[in-house]
């Protein structure tokens, strides 16, 4: 995974770096709390590394707004499997206003990331760790589907990490009856993938990373 989607007990360099925050990042709780709702953090690992682009009329929490290919649209408080829906989707008002203009939901550049972790260290809060002992899993990571190739029931995946904008992964899984549309939101682990249906429940596949050369050929084989 990329490096935006480490954290403190991970033994990589910017996971090294992130946790030296400890030492030298050192505000007061209260200001810390101040931050991270100046920030729009959530209380979600994914709001960490993502800003959430739009907040609920029911309870105006800080939500991530989306809109799929069909032109549902919901609101999430976590990006990724298992795709939380935010308590107030049910709610009239809150569905009267799902077409709300919200920006697309975009990964926070590198100083923001530092400024929620180093609030979350302050407050006392792991985001990580809260999300294991409620789904008993690692989070997955989001990423926008670029483009598509479908051959067969093989459905061959160009997608863009969110969390770390440019950062692209290349995977493939089968499917007959399950697809995915440019610009819809996926997300993934190593060896699986979580599609969004279009009623915003969600199915895990079994998932194999491809090299970028070894994706591209299926465009080829597309025309034949």
């Amino acid at each position: 995974m990329p490096g935006y989607n480490h954290y403190s007990d991970c033994t990589c360099g910017w996971c090294q770096k992130f946790s030296s925050l400890r030492g030298s990042y050192d505000p007061t709780a209260d200001n810390a709390r101040v931050s991270l709702q100046e920030l729009g953090f959530n209380g979600s690992w994914s709001s960490c590394f993502v800003r959430p682009n739009a907040r609920c009329p029911v309870c105006f929490a800080a939500v991530f707004y989306y809109s799929n290919s069909s032109g549902s649209s919901v609101y999430f408080d976590e990006l990724g499997w298992p795709w939380p829906k935010h308590p107030c989707t049910d709610h009239p008002k809150c569905k009267a206003t799902g077409a709300v203009s919200a920006q697309p939901v975009r990964g926070r550049k590198r100083g923001e990331i530092d400024e929620v972790g180093g609030a979350l260290v302050a407050v006392g809060t792991d985001p990580k760790r809260s999300f294991r002992e409620r789904y008993a899993s690692d989070p997955w990571e989001p990423y926008i589907v670029l483009a598509i190739v479908r051959l067969g029931f093989d459905n061959h995946l160009k997608l863009e990490s969110i969390m770390a904008p440019g950062d692209m992964l290349h995977t493939t899984f089968v499917s007959a009856k399950t697809t995915v549309a440019v610009r819809d939101l996926v997300s993934a682990q190593p060896g699986r993938i979580c599609v969004l249906l279009p009623d915003f429940s969600s199915k895990v596949f079994t998932a194999r990373t491809l090299a970028e050369p070894e994706y591209l050929s299926m465009f080829d084989r597309s025309d034949d």
